[in-house]
């Protein structure tokens, strides 16, 4: 939908640009999708974030939603102690920080405050 609406509006350029930040969101989250740091909705989601956002909004949406899930990572953990004393890989019933969350408020933080390049 983001290619889409970059379409309609900037044409050609629009295009580009939605389909440039979708693919740096897909390079920087495929690594920890392969880790198993994130679940295939997460990158999804920062994929689809970054083809509204571009490929600076992407990032900079991305580097949000990273700090956003490390407090959610924390608020996770003490919520599921276990969580504290067990690696996740050891445990199939593991708590998973709702990144969808993070990603989330990380692109809203984006639009509010765009990181600017100096």
């Amino acid at each position: 939908m983001g290619a889409l609406a970059h379409l309609a509006v900037n044409g050609t350029d629009g295009l580009v640009y939605s389909v440039g930040g979708w693919l740096i969101a897909l390079v920087v989250v495929f690594v920890p999708f392969l880790l198993r740091l994130y679940r295939g909705g997460d990158a999804k989601l920062v994929m689809a974030i970054a083809a509204w956002l571009g490929p600076r909004g992407g990032v900079t949406a991305f580097v949000y939603g990273v700090v956003a899930g490390g407090i959610v990572g924390i608020v996770t953990a003490f919520l599921h102690r276990r969580a504290l004393t067990e690696p996740a890989a050891e445990r199939p019933d593991a708590a998973h920080a709702p990144m969808a969350i993070a990603f989330a408020l990380g692109a809203l933080a984006a639009i509010e405050w765009p990181l600017e390049a100096p």
